[in-house]
């Protein structure tokens, strides 16, 4: 049987705040079905960067999306090339990691309407919002695979490292 905890995340790349649709992402049973989780969570990250770089938004906005934009390609690449070595086939179109797509893209769609000013606050209580989100997502996943539990924690700290980042801007830009 499924082993469930509902822990709520929102979603763009499960990043996007309470005004958008909220998923309940249960622990994923197979390595396969984390790694497209986090997969779809890089690209939604990597097309949000893309979305904030168009913006007109001040240069530690600007800063922020590019270390976004980096670390989760990087992250993307490295999730790609694990699930190969492994011989794991992602699901990114699929079950729980098409959802967080599909969500993903309608959150953007929302922001992307939004003011200079209002499109820059609500971007970074979004991060946090769902950076902390994802935080608890990794934290509760059971992997089977030593190699996906490593890539989890790597995951992780750069996770960590946005978070931090989106709550200085938070606290001392905005």
């Amino acid at each position: 049987m499924k082993n469930f905890i509902n822990i709520f995340v929102l979603v763009l790349g499960l990043c996007f705040g309470a005004r958008f649709a909220i998923a309940q992402i249960p622990i994923q049973n197979s390595d396969a079905d984390i790694l497209s989780v986090v997969a779809v969570i890089d690209q939604n990250e990597i097309q949000m960067a893309h979305m904030v770089e168009q913006k007109n938004v001040n240069r530690h906005i600007l800063d922020y999306a590019k270390m976004l934009d980096r670390d989760h390609n990087k992250n993307l690449d490295q999730d790609q090339k694990l699930s190969q070595e492994l011989g794991l086939t992602l699901g990114e179109n699929s079950g729980t990691a098409g959802q967080l797509q599909s969500d993903g893209n309608k959150g953007m769609a929302a922001l992307s309407s939004l003011d200079q000013v209002s499109f820059s606050r609500e971007f970074i209580s979004d991060m946090i919002k769902g950076h902390t989100d994802v935080l608890n997502w990794i934290d509760n996943q059971q992997a089977q695979n030593e190699r996906v539990k490593r890539f989890l924690n790597e995951t992780r700290k750069y996770i960590s490292k946005h978070l931090k980042k989106a709550q200085y801007i938070q606290v001392h830009v905005l």
